[in-house]
């Protein structure tokens, strides 16, 4: 765990549940001062509802903040004890990583089979299957499966407050 760390807002936080055990947590992407990848902060669910995740809900997109009392190295985890600041002096953030992973190249779905798991990927291929859309206060949750004849399918999961079948139908063409 390290004093404090600096951190540049990619994707704002946003509450998820896990279905298998109906727990809580909270997740946003950020890229550390000097990252070379955008990686998860998560909040987890013994702090749902706390000041931190508020603090952190609070966040917009392309905020730099500090944040204290933060486990980590491929993904972060705030505890009871972090506290967010958001009046820090500038720091430098690679943006290139920033901007690849806000719009990933386009695959192929052998490709996106091929990738490692809870990867962000942009991928073309035909909607197969929409799945029911699950929500809760916080979140949008949707499964698609892409495919075509040639290269078989691949499952996705879509996340996001804006979700909508009008969306992916509009982003799938």
């Amino acid at each position: 765990m390290s004093k404090f760390r600096k951190f540049y807002v990619v994707e704002k936080f946003e509450r998820r549940k896990r279905s298998n055990v109906g727990k809580a947590f909270s997740v946003g992407m950020v890229i550390e001062e000097g990252g070379n990848s955008v990686v998860p902060c998560y909040v987890n669910n013994e702090f749902v509802e706390s000041e931190v995740e508020s603090r952190l809900f609070s966040l917009a997109v392309g905020t730099k903040v500090f944040v204290t009392h933060v486990f980590g190295g491929s993904s972060f985890r705030v505890t009871e004890k972090s506290k967010v600041m958001t009046n820090v002096a500038d720091f430098d953030i690679n943006m290139e990583v920033v901007q690849e992973f806000i719009s990933p190249k386009v695959v192929s779905l052998v490709e996106a089979r091929g990738s490692p798991k809870k990867r962000r990927l942009s991928v073309r291929g035909s909607v197969m299957e929409v799945g029911k859309l699950s929500e809760a206060d916080s979140y949008k949750r949707r499964m698609l499966k892409l495919g075509n004849n040639n290269d078989g399918s691949v499952d996705i999961v879509l996340w996001g407050r804006q979700l909508s079948v009008h969306q992916i139908y509009c982003q799938m063409k």
